[in-house]
């Protein structure tokens, strides 16, 4: 089709479409440290849903609307097909249900908001009306010949070594607090069996 389709905001793309850490990641995420960064509608639509009432203090794990946070979805409608896209993560929102807007309208700031680790956009697309996340397709060729450069894909995939790094780190010395704790209980039945034996010889004397 026709690229009609344009980046929602500024900055580099920290995470694309496909599998990530062993799981699927079905969008792109776009990240910007600047303040109030704002995410534009990336084609000309209605707005279909705008959820909010998340903090912009997110977390891995966090459950606020599903994990999305602040988010948008806005409906298309090009050459007679239907398309949606999503926009999550955004520490506020500047449109309403059923507002019309144009290619590039401001819908929100970037955020921190839901299952988050940094402020960045989470930009997802659906070649019909969205009913599940497992429908999203790729949105890079869509994105007007836009390519990440080199270097964020590098960094991508060092982020995501350093994840794993990470998780091994951590499992490691869960291991080692485990270990630890059972000397340690080891250690305190020996004491208490020691001085049992101490009272009952006290006794007999």
């Amino acid at each position: 089709m026709t690229q009609v389709f344009i980046k929602p905001a500024e900055c580099i793309y920290t995470s694309l479409y496909g599998m990530r850490s062993g799981s699927m990641h079905y969008d792109v995420d776009i990240a910007n440290s600047s303040s109030n960064v704002p995410v534009h509608a990336s084609v000309a639509g209605v707005i279909n849903k705008a959820v909010g009432g998340c903090s912009n203090n997110g977390s891995i794990g966090n459950t606020c609307n599903g994990g999305y946070g602040n988010y948008v979805i806005v409906r298309h409608n090009i050459d007679g097909k239907t398309y949606d896209t999503l926009y999550a993560h955004l520490q506020s929102i500047s449109v309403s249900v059923g507002q019309t807007v144009s290619q590039g309208d401001k819908i929100g700031v970037m955020g921190n908001s839901g299952s988050s680790t940094g402020q960045h956009v989470h930009f997802e697309i659906y070649e019909k009306a969205r009913v599940s996340q497992s429908e999203a397709v790729d949105p890079m060729p869509y994105l007007n010949g836009d390519k990440p450069t080199l270097t964020t894909i590098l960094m991508m995939e060092l982020g995501q070594r350093l994840q794993l790094l990470r998780k091994q780190m951590c499992s490691k010395m869960l291991d080692m607090k485990l270990s630890v704790n059972l000397k340690l209980a080891d250690d305190t039945k020996c004491m208490v069996k020691e001085n049992m034996q101490l009272m009952e010889l006290y006794s007999i004397m």
